[in-house]
């Protein structure tokens, strides 16, 4: 048998020796093994397995013909590694087919019968049937730990799919569909966290507040599919000028909020300004129609004791000056009380 098999199925050397030991087979048990399979299952195999697969409604060629190769190897050299072998295509057959273990073991319970109903009576029959009923009982050990390790792959395989299924809808929960980015919630989520940490270790944390500027313009005359593409162009040139770390997220609608942590009132508006270039640069292209697009940015830096909805309306409040001065710029609402950088 195969190694690979052999480690699928956990049938090693250590497992078939501990198992012919319970069913108390042994050397002198080979006799009796080539004498069922000269005597009765050779002369009678077509029969033998004729009645079981009446009896369990089987009609499948493919399985009967795994069912007599497995009945016309019963036994023979069962104390060696190649005995396995000749019984795991059957079983593995009866796997594919969803044939149920309690089935499988059943059908190899008439078939022991059915041998034994046809041992001749000038034949050990006391003997012969006390192997027959001995290696049948092998031959179920090895069905039931092949079933086993294949049940318990299949438990793994469906909690894998059941994780990935919940790991998706965790993501898709936190994820914004239109633009891939962060929505609201986690947004919110993780600037409450940050919010928490730089108050703990007085580091500095700034926010920017974004909306892109008449972007209704956009939906009005070309459609919500041309606004679509344009949101999500945005997005990408607006990833492209931040840095690792930096948390982007869409607030609803045209507008964005960038988290920065570590990150003090200049340090933001730097970043600020290379979010309006990098936008504004030149004109985004969808379906051949060009769009030349600004934003409009709000800085705010964390103060002690600030919360996280305070600190996005100051953001906000900037946001709100810059489009009163005139659209594509960068507005501060700065304090002297907010962390600085330490160095």
């Amino acid at each position: 048998m195969p190694s690979s098999l052999r480690s699928r199925y956990g049938v090693d050397d250590a497992w078939l020796e501990r198992t012919r030991a319970i069913f108390r087979l042994g050397d002198a048990d080979h006799r009796w093994a080539e004498m069922v399979l000269a005597q009765v299952v050779r002369p009678h195999l077509h029969a033998i397995v004729s009645e079981a697969q009446r009896t369990f409604r089987v009609t499948s060629a493919q399985l009967m013909r795994a069912q007599v190769q497995a009945l016309v190897s019963l036994g023979r050299d069962f104390d060696t590694d190649g005995y396995c072998e000749a019984r795991l295509p059957a079983i593995r057959a009866h796997l594919a087919a969803n044939i149920s273990l309690p089935t499988y073991l059943a059908l190899q319970n008439t078939w022991a019968q059915g041998i034994i109903a046809r041992i001749p009576d000038d034949l050990p029959r006391a003997e012969l049937t006390s192997f027959v009923l001995r290696i049948t009982g092998l031959d179920q050990a090895i069905a039931a730990q092949a079933y086993e390790v294949e049940h318990l792959g299949s438990l793994k395989r469906r909690l894998d799919d059941a994780r990935a299924s919940q790991r998706k809808l965790r993501r898709l929960a936190r994820t914004d569909s239109l633009t891939g980015l962060v929505n609201r919630a986690s947004i919110d989520a993780h600037l409450e966290r940050a919010v928490d940490a730089a108050t703990r270790s007085q580091h500095p944390l700034s926010v920017i507040a974004v909306d892109i500027d008449r972007f209704k313009s956009v939906n009005d005359e070309h459609g919500h599919a041309a606004g679509d593409q344009v949101l999500r162009a945005v997005t990408r040139r607006m990833e492209s000028a931040l840095r690792d770390g930096d948390w982007l997220g869409r607030y609803g609608g045209e507008e964005f909020l960038v988290v920065l942590q570590n990150t003090d009132v200049a340090g933001a508006n730097e970043i600020a300004e290379r979010l309006r270039a990098r936008v504004g640069a030149d004109a985004i292209d969808v379906e051949g129609a060009k769009f030349r697009l600004t934003i409009s940015l709000g800085v705010a830096a964390l103060t002690p004791k600030e919360t996280a909805h305070e600190l996005v309306a100051r953001a906000d409040g900037a946001l709100y000056d810059a489009k009163r001065s005139g659209r594509d710029r960068v507005a501060v609402r700065d304090t002297h009380r907010a962390f600085e950088r330490a160095g």
